[in-house]
């Protein structure tokens, strides 16, 4: 009996959007290959950051860079020493990912020769194939066609839009509404099948697909010197993005702006990965930065049963003292008629809260929304990455570390237990932007007060009790620090929702209420934030995702710029002054400069002084 050839095969199986388990793809490789040859299969999976599919209805939020430092550290590790080691080894690619992925993903792997890619069905059985049986449903063989590929030296300082359809038209007028209109466009090439595939009859088409991009990026490099970007739509399959990007070098190429497609929002296109660009170093941490985050968590997790005594001690101040509110036990000598206020009344006890009992997983490495409390466990966790964000936000100073992260366990918790935030009733709380501006200022009052007790019982040292702003002062620093913790990346900002934007607002400008020389003592301090600013800002664009509301910062419309504030019970309306300039106040927001964020806002607080 004659032996079969053996054929070796190394699997990427890209789950980003669904999971391909290792059995489908053991089963197809079988069904295609074991008659003629006996099969050796090597598996790598590569997942999200989270490793939590990614919803079609959020994949314009991707953090793109995160995802593309976090699979190029997979392929780093766990495909280029496979590769290296058998250079005979064929590489086959299983894709459910974005785009933008799929195109930088290829890209790490360059000119790679033996890659086989497999395509997902879109009809019928649906399953991975590389041709299908029957060919019944498709008319004519697709055609290529393609139109405007350079063929002379244009030195034009502009950009170049590159269409490849073959799944679908790409609509041009919705991608330069959405995030083009503004970008100086050179040239335009398209590259698309006649007619439209939707399930291509055999994954040999995409072979002149592929050439003809490769001639245009091609050309692109040698006529048109000056171009900056290539901006890239793909109406195609995960398939042909991924091959597409096998074809770019990024020593000969331009850089490929990508861009994700979302047929539910108003602006049916948002910008994704820039491949070819070098990833931000800040994206993700070090092996060095994550042990530290490690060492901060093990740290944490010691100081919870401090945290725990201080719980138990609240309880028992209460236990002596009948009816009184959450505030009282901690200064009601202070807060006189502060907080009878209706929005401070009925909030939880912090014994009530989940916190009461509850253990920290210091050893939890990935969390999916960076903090969590587990009700089956009874543990909170952090993501060690946004621990890193935040210690780097403070200098890695441990006590500053811990004090951030009193702070977020404190407004977690009541978020949990008043406002009823856990993870099954929060989907699409987001779409309630006034609502979750008023809760999370609840949350972050009430988490202060509590540090400050706190501070009192086991880090008196820490509290001047002659400058009591002082204290609190560094509290809204550290809530501020937090904040972005979560939404500095080291990336520039294109947009914000507006209630985050507007979370920044408030507590900005109670920094510089409590700044105020005039607010020397406690009471006015406790004044200060028994009052939540209602404060905004116009001329920004707003972008709709699913339900949710976002300022675009990419795009404002300087001449409409405003700063408004309900301020001593009148509207006051800033537009830019020699000491307020609010372009630079987006310019501000959009690098995460928190410095002159809090420097031009105090030439607004001046204004209104006046």
């Amino acid at each position: 009996m004659t032996r079969k050839p053996v054929k070796s095969f190394l699997v990427l199986r890209h789950n980003y959007l669904f999971e391909t388990t290792a059995k489908i793809v053991e089963e197809t490789l079988y069904r295609d290959y074991e008659e003629r040859y006996t099969v050796r299969i090597q598996q790598v999976e590569i997942a999200p950051l989270h490793q939590m599919p990614i919803e079609h209805g959020t994949i314009t939020q991707v953090d793109w860079w995160a995802e593309a430092a976090h699979q190029k550290q997979i392929f780093e590790q766990k495909v280029q020493p496979l590769l290296k080691a058998d250079p005979e080894l064929i590489l086959v690619y299983f894709g459910a990912a974005p785009v933008a992925l799929a195109i930088h993903l290829g890209q790490l792997l360059s000119t790679w020769q033996k890659v086989v890619v497999y395509l997902k069905q879109h009809t019928g059985e649906k399953r991975w194939y590389q041709t299908l049986e029957s060919t019944k449903f498709f008319g004519p063989a697709s055609e290529l066609w393609t139109k405007g590929i350079p063929t002379e030296a244009n030195h034009a300082p502009q950009d170049v839009l590159l269409l490849v359809e073959t799944s679908y038209r790409i609509n041009k007028e919705d991608w330069l509404a959405a995030v083009g209109k503004d970008l100086n466009i050179a040239k335009i090439i398209t590259i698309g099948l006649d007619p439209y595939e939707t399930d291509l009859p055999d994954v040999m088409g995409l072979v002149p697909v592929v050439e003809a991009f490769t001639q245009a990026i091609n050309a692109i490099s040698n006529y048109l010197k000056k171009v900056d970007t290539v901006h890239l739509m793909v109406g195609g399959p995960t398939g042909l993005a991924f091959l597409l990007g096998t074809q770019l070098s990024a020593n000969i190429h331009k850089p490929i702006q990508t861009y994700q497609h979302n047929a539910q929002l108003d602006w049916k296109y948002a910008t994704a990965l820039k491949v070819g660009a070098p990833i931000p170093d800040e994206v993700l941490p070090t092996t060095a930065e994550v042990e530290r985050a490690k060492e901060l968590k093990q740290q944490f997790g010691k100081e919870w049963q401090q945290f725990q005594a201080f719980i138990q001690n609240m309880e028992r101040q209460r236990q002596r003292q009948a009816e009184q509110e959450w505030y009282e036990p901690m200064m009601a000598e202070k807060t006189g008629g502060i907080f009878q206020f209706y929005f401070w009344k009925n909030l939880p006890n912090i014994w009530e809260t989940p916190l009461n009992g509850s253990g920290f997983d210091a050893t939890k490495a990935r969390v999916s929304t960076d903090f969590e409390w587990s009700a089956e466990t009874d543990d909170w966790a952090a993501d060690h990455r946004l621990v890193h964000q935040m210690a780097q936000r403070f200098g890695d100073e441990a006590a500053k570390t811990m004090r951030a992260l009193r702070l977020l366990f404190f407004h977690e918790g009541m978020h949990y237990w008043s406002h009823g935030l856990r993870s099954e009733t929060a989907q699409g709380i987001g779409r309630f932007p006034k609502i979750l501006e008023a809760a999370d200022y609840q949350a972050d009052v009430w988490a202060m007060l509590h540090e400050y007790e706190y501070s009192k019982l086991y880090h008196s040292d820490r509290i001047n009790q002659s400058n009591p702003s002082a204290f609190f002062l560094n509290l809204v620093d550290m809530a501020i620090g937090t904040m972005w913790a979560f939404d500095d990346r080291g990336i520039t900002l294109k947009e914000i929702q507006t209630r985050r934007l507007n979370r920044y607002l408030i507590w900005y400008w109670q920094r510089l209420r409590l700044e105020d020389r005039r607010c020397n003592t406690l009471e006015k301090v406790l004044s200060v934030l028994a009052e939540m600013p209602i404060i905004e800002i116009k001329g920004l664009p707003i972008k709709a995702e699913q339900q949710r509301v976002f300022y675009r910062l990419d795009r404002p419309i300087n001449a409409n710029l405003e700063l408004g504030i309900l301020w001593r019970q009148k509207i006051r309306r800033l537009g830019s002054l020699d000491f307020f300039n609010i372009p630079d106040l987006i310019a501000a927001f959009k690098a995460c400069d928190h410095d002159l964020i809090a420097r031009l806002l105090k030439g607004a607080y001046g204004a209104l002084l006046i």
